[in-house]
């Protein structure tokens, strides 16, 4: 009885370890077709913001030096605003598209209701 126990515990923590790498992108939250690529710069500007914060903490206890600090959060800074320039621009991506689709709708003769005028 405990050799069939310990199996289908072994059996579960696995297929829970096994489940993200399976499930692809629709399972993450920001994800945006199948590339994913916009939940890759919203990952990757979490890590900046993260390693920024952690960098500020180690300058405060005295673990990092004035020139190391410098050096490194203008590194950070051309990283993450690089990162945030591109999600700026996939989401004027999406505005677009999106006053496009209402254009066509409204060529369509599709009627619309403005905000207000539930």
């Amino acid at each position: 009885m405990a050799p069939l126990v310990a199996a289908i515990v072994a059996l579960v923590a696995l297929a829970g370890v096994l489940y993200p790498l399976f499930r692809g992108a629709g399972g993450r939250r920001h994800a945006v077709g199948r590339d994913g690529s916009v939940q890759e710069l919203i990952d990757r500007r979490e890590t900046l913001f993260r390693a920024m914060a952690e960098m500020e903490f180690d300058r405060k206890l005295g673990n990092l030096a004035g020139e190391e600090y410098q050096r490194l959060r203008a590194d950070y800074e051309v990283q993450a605003m690089a990162v945030l320039k591109s999600l700026d621009q996939r989401a004027a991506g999406v505005d677009a598209q999106i006053d496009q689709e209402i254009a066509a709708y409204r060529d369509q003769g599709v009627e619309t209701v403005e905000p207000g005028q539930g």
